[in-house]
């Protein structure tokens, strides 16, 4: 009869085959093919860093085989937000034109997503999955846009009898500027507009002012909000 200790390393002499070669059979978990999908809506920043600020996230890709890509989409701090089929299995379709933000003029991508950023610092994630449901994803902290700053360098030179404002141009602080607002009272509001990518002009002339002392009160204006007023005390001769 075999003892306790026989029986033991009987047992494990058979066992260990066994184990060995269950390990030699055992295949990897199959990897996950995706096409070369950009998910990192800041790749020159890095990773650890958050994002600048900004108004929108946005992923654009372009690919040479796009097979493999089924949905893709953007979540913020952990919510859905976006989701697009790019394939429902009877074949790729690509994304189409794409209007990036505050540019004038489209672009055929193959792969876009974007949202909106609120102020503060937000974890954004861009995602693709393939028809099987293997997918890849990107999480980056992103900061959102603020209003701009008030405008600078206010100035007021009299030209015969007609005055000339001008100012610096604000930091737009991660969204676009696209309107001045200058009030002086007794002469109403003025509103100087620039249009997508051009920036509004920093100047404005007023004629035939009264003599004597005026306030300008000039405010930039963003799609995220209006900067503090910056008042300009100037005279006229």
């Amino acid at each position: 009869m075999l003892g306790k200790l026989g029986a033991l390393v009987l047992t494990l002499s058979l066992a260990t085959p066994a184990a060995a070669l269950a390990d030699e059979t055992t295949e990897p978990a199959p990897e996950v093919v995706l096409p070369h999908v950009n998910l990192d809506p800041c790749p020159n920043q890095p990773v650890g860093e958050a994002c600048s600020q900004r108004q929108f996230a946005t992923v654009v890709s372009f690919f040479d085989d796009p097979e493999g890509l089924a949905v893709a989409g953007a979540s913020l701090d952990g919510d859905l937000v976006y989701e697009h089929v790019y394939d429902d299995g009877s074949g790729f379709t690509p994304y189409g034109e794409v209007w990036l933000p505050f540019n004038d003029a489209s672009v055929p991508a193959d792969h876009y997503a974007g949202i909106e950023v609120p102020p503060g610092v937000h974890e954004v994630t861009f995602h693709a999955r393939d028809l099987e449901g293997n997918e890849r994803a990107v999480t980056r902290s992103v900061i959102g846009a603020k209003v701009p700053t008030r405008v600078t360098n206010v100035r007021a030179t009299q030209r015969g009898r007609s005055t000339l404002l001008q100012w610096s141009f604000p930091r737009s602080r991660g969204s676009w500027v696209y309107q001045f607002r200058i009030r002086v009272p007794g002469v109403g509001m003025h509103r100087i507009t620039g249009h997508v990518p051009s920036k509004p002009w920093t100047s404005l002339r007023l004629p035939r002012l009264e003599p004597g002392r005026h306030v300008a009160r000039i405010t930039a204006v963003s799609w995220v909000g209006e900067s503090r007023v910056r008042s300009f005390v100037f005279r006229v001769r």
